[in-house]
């Protein structure tokens, strides 16, 4: 065992250093090693003050705001149309945008202060069901657009708790 006592320098056995005036009892470390990491870290006393200061003066660039104007604006217009990933959560067959669009606006934007709302329209089942019979699917293709998306959801369904499953037994 070998302690090492110093008002300015204390050394920790991991390693460790602090300014003290108290003293430290190294067991495992050699009068060799402890000379050592005593040197080193004096000789690195200096580097370690010089580079806080460098630290505290060097000023914080603070970058330039930027901003962003749109002037016009391009909007899509798509048909519906049977679509697999737009299952909706509870029953019924998804409907979704067609493939391709049928017409593209570009406008200019006018500053309105009037607010607009981006509510999304949830269709019920029956309401689903009519429009896919507007658009010329028969009766079997509906129920299997349905069939698929039941399907679906329970296969989300059980993802999920399996998901759910498996997080709280990871936190016990």
């Amino acid at each position: 065992m070998m302690s090492v006592s110093s008002d300015r320098l204390m050394v920790y056995e991991d390693g460790i250093f602090s300014r003290s005036t108290t003293s430290c009892v190294l067991p495992s470390m050699e009068q060799d090693d402890i000379l050592l990491t005593f040197c080193n870290f004096v000789l690195a006393a200096g580097e370690i003050k010089r580079k806080r200061k460098e630290a505290e003066v060097t000023p914080v660039k603070r970058r330039k705001s930027h901003k962003v104007t749109f002037t016009t604006t391009t909007t899509y217009e798509f048909n519906l149309a049977y679509n697999g990933s737009a299952v909706p959560l509870e029953r019924g067959p998804p409907i979704g945008l067609a493939w391709t669009h049928v017409s593209k606006k570009i406008a200019p934007i006018v500053m309105d202060d009037s607010k607009q709302t981006n509510n999304v329209n949830k269709l019920a089942p029956h309401e689903r069901i009519i429009l896919l019979q507007r658009l010329k699917h028969s009766h079997e293709e509906i129920a299997s657009f349905t069939q698929e998306a039941s399907e679906v959801r329970e296969s989300r369904r059980e993802t999920k708790v399996e998901w759910l499953r498996e997080r709280r037994q990871k936190s016990s």
